[in-house]
Formats: structure tokens, C-alpha cells, sequence
């Protein structure tokens, strides 16, 4: 018996994309920081500025605006101009930004998230796409880790030196995203010579695909509304985490900074390990209810920890917190590319950031206005309540997987 066409074609993927990767990883490192940069030293610029902490969350939640408004008109941007112009639009744009030292350059991140899931369909395998995912949120949560090292660094600063501090970690930014501007100019192509696997081949020979259809899509739509709720409060505890440690454990920057840096640490291997776990184990719907419930139970412990105002619970909680959050995002996104295929990591991931950027500009400032009034063990009782709805709703997700 003869075998058919797609039996014996072969697929090669090329060295070079490890180079994009490493590339994008490092944009993605410097952009995670400058979101949460300004959020993880909330006291610093509370005082540097004389705002309030609702004032200061939005420097992180205002990114939140641009992702709502334009992301389907950036999706289809990148799915046309592809990866190398989008990556010299973000990049060029980030670098403006950090010239004229406007917080408006955070607001580009979501390019780059965007630019990440093309690069994992375009130039890997489909079983490598899942590596990519988790690779460029390892970078994206080391960022998280360098942010929270910043309280220990403007601990006791008086003005002079806060503004002199401000000043160097702007010029590192723009010296580090002009690089990337131009190793992308002279090195980055948008597509290999050949598909990298069968899948991608599929897609593009299919041609486009209705909206229609993809809203009508039972699992898309459980999974888009999971990972909007978990990463929507993922962001927003990340912002409010400053408020509430120094609120409950008396304006102890230490703890604070071993909070933070534990929270986006364990982000590093759960979002490393969680591809290996996908790949040997790959029922999808089984793995998002156990990690839905690793990361609700984490969120009780963080609860009992600003409770009992105890350090090592607090510390055994984000760590358990960035383990099962980081997981969950891997896992969660490449489960949406399965349910959707043959559309677009593009279009079909532009959705779920959208919904999650919903989220964490609604939560954020409540959340932030609730720990003023309402104390902060109360105010966090709402990560509680919406990881306990997603675990609910993956228990009616099923295993199609379409790729």
C-alpha cells in the first residue's frame, strides 16, 4: 500500500528560530518589568509623586486600554505583515517610549505576546509549540523577578536618589530596546523556506476561517472566559501584592521583595516543566482541573497567610501560587490553539488577552480601593471567588483536540 502525500513529506525547522526566540524572550523580559516596575516599589512612588496607590495601579492597568481597543486590528496586523515588521513596530515604539520616558511604553507589550504565539506556529513543530509558550513566560516572569527586586533597591531613598535610581533603570531600557530594534532589522525573517509541520501547512492551505464559527465553538469559549478571569487576576494581584504585604506585615520591604520575587521565581520552572507534563500526559482537560485547583488553593493559603500575618505561609503561597498560574497559562493557551485550529494563534490568542486585560482593569483598582476600605484580607477574597468559577468551568471543557 502506497502511502499518501501527507505520510511521506518530510518538514524541516530551522536554527535560526531559536535566535528569534531568545530575541523576543528578552523583549518580552525588559517589557514585563517596566508593566509591574512602577507597582512593586507602590510606597516609592506614592511618596516620589504624592499619589495614591489606586493612582499608581494604573500605571500598570492603563496597558490594559490599548490591548481592549486595538486587539483585533493588531492581530490581523501581525497575521498579514508578519513576524520581522511587527517585532520592528513594537520594538521601534518601545524604544520611543523609553526616550521620552513616558509610561505609554508598556502599553506595546501586547505585540510582543502576540508576535510570541506566530513564532511558535510558524517556525516550530506542533509539539514544540507548547515549549515555545512556556520558554518566552519563563523570560516574561524573570522580568517579574528583576521588578521585585526594586524595593530592597529604593528602600530608604530620599528624592535625590529616587529620581537619580528612575533615571539609570530608563537609560538600561532604551539602550536594551534600541539592540533589539536592530538585531531585528538585520537578522529577523518573518517565515522559514518550508512549513515546520503538517499543521502549519494545513493552515495555510486552508485560507481563512468565519468568526462565526469560532464563537460557536463550545471549548473556545470556556477556555477564553478561564484564562481571562485566572491571568485578569493574575495581573491584578500582581499589582495590588505591594499594598497588601506592607499593609499586613508593617511596611516590611524584605518580606515584600521575597513575596515577589518568590511569586515570579516559581513562574520559571512551572511554566518550564508544565510542557514536558503536556507532552507525556497529554489530556488536556484533566491537567487544566488539577492546575485550576493547585491555583485556588494556593490563593486560600495566600488568604490564611495576610490573616494570620504569617511570613512562611505567605512566602509557601506565591510559590505555590507561580507554579500552578504559570502552568495554567501554557497549558491554557495551547489548549485554545487545539479547540481552534485551523485559526490563527493570532486571532483566536488576541480574544483571550483581550478578556483578560477586561478583567485586570476593572480588578485592579477595586481591589486596591477595597484593601483602603475593607482591610486587605477581605479585598483578596475576590482572586479566591474567581479561581473557585474557573475550576467550574473546566470541568465543562472537553478533550477535542483539532491539531
Amino acid at each position: 500500500m502506497e502511502r499518501s502525500e501527507n505520510e511521506t513529506k518530510s518538514y524541516k525547522t530551522y536554527k535560526r528560530r531559536y535566535f528569534i526566540l531568545i530575541l523576543l524572550s528578552m523583549c518580552l523580559y525588559l517589557s514585563c518589568f517596566q508593566v509591574i516596575q512602577y507597582t512593586s516599589i507602590g510606597d516609592v512612588v506614592k511618596k516620589y509623586y504624592h499619589v495614591t496607590y489606586f493612582d499608581v495601579s494604573w500605571t500598570a492597568t492603563l496597558s490594559c486600554l490599548s490591548e481592549i481597543i486595538f486587539f483585533y486590528p493588531i492581530a490581523k496586523f501581525i497575521e498579514f505583515k508578519g513576524i520581522r515588521t511587527s517585532m520592528l513596530v513594537a520594538t521601534f515604539f518601545l524604544t520611543f517610549g523609553g526616550c521620552l520616558k513616558l509610561i505609554a511604553c508598556q502599553r506595546n507589550l501586547f505585540w510582543l505576546l502576540l508576535v510570541g504565539q506566530i513564532l511558535g506556529a510558524v517556525w516550530f513543530k506542533s509539539d514544540e509549540a507548547a515549549l515555545v509558550v512556556g520558554l518566552t513566560n519563563s523570560l516574561f516572569e524573570s522580568g517579574g523577578v528583576t521588578s521585585f527586586i526594586l524595593p530592597v533597591i529604593f528602600d530608604n531613598s530620599n528624592i535625590e536618589e529616587t529620581s537619580e535610581k528612575f533615571f539609570y533603570i530608563s537609560i538600561v531600557i532604551v539602550v536594551s530596546y534600541g539592540t533589539f530594534f536592530f538585531l531585528t532589522l538585520f537578522y529577523v525573517v518573518d517565515k522559514p523556506p518550508s512549513p515546520p509541520s503538517e499543521a502549519e501547512n494545513k493552515r495555510t492551505t486552508n485560507g481563512r476561517q468565519s468568526l462565526k464559527t469560532l464563537f460557536k465553538n463550545k471549548n473556545f469559549l470556556l477556555l477564553t472566559i478561564t484564562f481571562a478571569l485566572i491571568f485578569g487576576s493574575s495581573q491584578s494581584f500582581t499589582i495590588t501584592l505591594n499594598q497588601a504585604v506592607l499593609k499586613q506585615f508593617s511596611n516590611n520591604h524584605i518580606v515584600l521583595s521575597i513575596a515577589g520575587i518568590l511569586a515570579a521565581g516559581s513562574g520559571i520552572p512551572g511554566s518550564l516543566i508544565a510542557p514536558t507534563i503536556m507532552k507525556k500526559f497529554p489530556n488536556y482537560r484533566a491537567l487544566e482541573i488539577i492546575y485550576t485547583f493547585c491555583y485556588a488553593l494556593s490563593f486560600l493559603l495566600y488568604l490564611l497567610s495576610l490573616w494570620t500575618q504569617s511570613e512562611w505561609l505567605l512566602y509557601v503561597s506565591v510559590v505555590g501560587y507561580g507554579l500552578s498560574m504559570n502552568a495554567l497559562f501554557v497549558l491554557t493557551l495551547d489548549f485554545i490553539v487545539e479547540v481552534s485550529f485551523p485559526f490563527t494563534e493570532s486571532i483566536v490568542y488576541s480574544f483571550s488577552f483581550m478578556g483578560q486585560s477586561l478583567v485586570a482593569l476593572v480588578e485592579a483598582p477595586v481591589v486596591t480601593l477595597l484593601t483602603n476600605n475593607w482591610g486587605a484580607t477581605n479585598a483578596n477574597f475576590i482572586y479566591l471567588g474567581i479561581a473557585v468559577v474557573c475550576l467550574l468551568l473546566s470541568l465543562f471543557v472537553s478533550n477535542d483536540m483539532r491539531r
